[in-house]
């Protein structure tokens, strides 16, 4: 009793007495099971866990029967054929052109033995042909393995040394990076250029490939994406053709979705976002907007007038993104803002909420891109975070305890999310997919992904983000097991040991620091080799920014690592390439503080390198619009990626012969 009323002082009666009710229910489980662990015992009565398990989740809908994404677009090239479909600068495609296009690619494909469970290699740049190609290869029945080609070539020999395509399609530019990727790894898989004078497939026929005829079903694989491992390689998430299809009906409703949206097509091919953008685009007749492969650097300005020229109204951004945008920028062609990919603050959201809609989203790779979603309204101005929301149609959303359990409102549980986009699990590791892909305990014959993120539901039914249960991270948006880049660091000769973190030397701005232990009998190591080992086999999100030597590690009390009392870096930490150089004008001392400022970074000499101290493209961004606001100059994003130094940098704000 005393404890009710010490309750009832600091919370509303709402609160006190369901609180009261998951005691009365787990002593009432205790007296009904008194040998059963108290862990496996409900705190939840019939009411609550009804609504909690069955209420909150029903949200099953009948589209009708299952259909692929692909034939969907058939069906505009015959309703609409003139309609555009795909736009990358100069080069267009209506919706009859792109699926004649990708009904030659199908018909070549399946003479070559591409069919249902086949995988088909695609290592190329953003371009007209390259979504073709994706929509070749899904007609053939084939799934697509997106390899990125800017990665280092050791990824890309992982890529494709586990998946072991049947053959690989390449543009012009990634050929030498592919067949030293098949020889390294022993693959004997032929490569085809889709940007060729004359494809091999020009004299294919263009008439449809009818799923049906092929056998295609919804749980056959339609792509698998590689996602960082823990164990030191990636790992290839096998998603069904159920998976696109079921996304792109549930998309419809809560996104307007109609002939006249023009998607921008901003994520990797090697991301499930890119997956949301063209099913956004083709599921109901609209056009995706690409960006030409020498427009690496869509960020600030030059995303703002990409958007206005090809009047995008449909856009998908990590809040990073966002944040490197100009402070003026308005975008007025953006009609509906979906954000995702790591936690959005309700900063990003005050900003970018004024003329359009405002989505926070939530989904792993393994639940077919987005599987919450909400639309961010006034109620929600000043609000300390913002929820993920509630599942789309067709999927579902559970926390629960270690004891698979469903947790009371309020409290923390580990999110398991299912439904018609769970993927088939992981290919070639049935070990892991045992492990992360579960039976239901609420709906027989149903599976459940173990997402690792931790979560609550608030009173109304909606999902709070609140972190991860693992050394898992997100940082700009990039999803990172930091054991794969602990593995290899740890292969590196004279490293004994090697610990990664994610610091945030910024509130919202994580950077990756590495912690290494060296061998005492081997020479010191040099920071520069270091990155230099990791560029080569990683791509340059997981590259560490900050290496730190350690003599020894600090334990916990049970002689485990203890990454709590790691040291936060200092500036001996920075691995400097050359002797420091203070600044010597008052433009340099200007830039000086806003690197100091963005970066974290106490002690910044002039020649040090921006990226080499933690930044980044978006972070670079950020550092360009400071400059224009403090000195009223322009900086050319190009040069400054060319030689990321404060001396050089001033030299192109002030040249020498002024």
């Amino acid at each position: 009793v005393g404890g009710v009323e010490y309750a009832s002082a600091l919370f509303d009666r709402e609160t006190v007495e369901r609180y009261v009710g998951y005691l009365r229910e787990t002593l009432r489980g205790m007296v009904a099971n008194p040998e059963a662990s108290v862990a496996r015992l409900s705190l939840l009565d019939a009411t609550e866990y009804a609504r909690i398990v069955d209420v909150w989740n029903r949200t099953d809908r009948d589209f009708g029967p299952w259909r692929p994404v692909h034939a969907q677009f058939e069906t505009f090239a015959a309703t609409a054929p003139d309609a555009l479909a795909i736009a990358c600068g100069d080069d267009e495609a209506t919706y009859a052109q792109a699926n004649a296009a990708a009904n030659r690619l199908a018909h070549w494909l399946r003479a070559r033995g591409v069919a249902p469970e086949i995988l088909v290699g695609l290592c190329v740049r953003r371009s007209v042909s390259a979504i073709e190609a994706v929509l070749g290869i899904m007609k053939s029945g084939g799934a697509y393995v997106p390899v990125d080609p800017t990665y280092p070539d050791a990824r890309i020999a992982d890529m494709l040394g586990d998946a072991r395509p049947h053959l690989v399609l390449i543009d012009r530019a990634s050929r030498t990076a592919v067949e030293r990727a098949l020889t390294h790894k022993g693959i004997d898989a032929p490569v085809f250029e889709i940007d060729a004078e004359r494809v091999e497939w020009a004299d294919a026929s263009s008439e449809n490939v009818p799923f049906d005829s092929i056998g295609l079903q919804a749980e056959h694989p339609a792509y698998v994406i590689y996602t960082s491992g823990s164990t030191g390689t990636p790992k290839g998430v096998v998603s069904r053709h159920a998976g696109p299809s079921a996304l792109m009906h549930a998309l419809l409703e809560p996104f307007a979705l109609d002939a006249r949206t023009r998607v921008l097509q901003f994520a990797s091919f090697s991301f499930d976002a890119f997956v949301l953008e063209w099913v956004m685009a083709f599921g109901f007749g609209g056009s995706l907007h690409l960006p030409e492969p020498g427009e690496e650097y869509l960020l600030g300005d030059v995303l703002e007038d990409f958007v206005a020229k090809h009047r995008t109204t449909h856009c998908f951004l990590t809040p990073q993104v966002l944040l490197a945008m100009p402070a003026e920028a308005r975008l007025a062609a953006m009609k509906t803002l979906t954000c995702g990919g790591e936690a959005v603050s309700p900063a990003v959201f005050e900003r970018w909420r004024h003329d359009r809609r405002f989505f926070n989203v939530y989904g792993p790779t393994e639940t077919t891109a987005i599987s919450l979603v909400q639309l961010c309204g006034e109620e929600m101005l000043g609000a300390p975070s913002l929820p993920i929301g509630r599942p789309l149609a067709n999927e579902c959303a559970y926390l629960l305890d270690a004891a698979m359990q469903p947790v009371p409102i309020g409290a923390i549980g580990e999110l398991y999310l299912g439904g018609a986009g769970v993927a088939r699990g992981y290919l070639r590791r049935p070990e892991l997919t045992a492990e992360r892909f579960v039976d239901s305990p609420f709906r027989a014959g149903d599976r459940l992904y173990r997402t690792g993120d931790l979560g609550r539901w608030w009173p109304d039914g909606r999902i709070e983000y609140m972190g991860r249960n693992d050394h898992q991270v997100k940082i700009r948006g990039f999803r990172i097991e930091l054991g794969e880049i602990e593995a290899k660091l740890s292969a590196l000769p004279g490293v004994k040991e090697a610990v990664v973190l994610a610091r945030e030397a910024q509130p919202g701005q994580k950077h990756l620091v590495a912690y290494v232990l060296q061998d005492i009998a081997d020479a010191p190591l040099e920071t520069e080799a270091l990155r230099e080992h990791l560029l080569a086999q990683l791509p340059d999100y997981m590259v560490p920014s900050i290496f730190v030597r350690m003599d020894a590690w600090p334990l916990t009390s049970n002689n485990k690592i203890d990454r709590k009392a790691l040291p936060a870096p200092d500036a001996d930490a920075l691995g400097r390439s050359g002797e420091y150089v203070a600044p010597r004008t008052p433009i340099e001392e200007v830039l000086v503080d806003i690197w100091r400022e963005l970066l974290g970074v106490e002690c910044i000499g002039v020649r040090d390198n921006f990226f080499e101290l933690g930044g980044h493209s978006l972070l670079a961004m950020r550092m360009i619009s400071a400059v224009r606001d403090a000195l009223g100059i322009g900086v050319p994003l190009r040069a400054f990626f060319e030689s990321p130094t404060i001396e050089h940098l001033g030299r192109v704000l002030i040249p020498d012969d002024l």
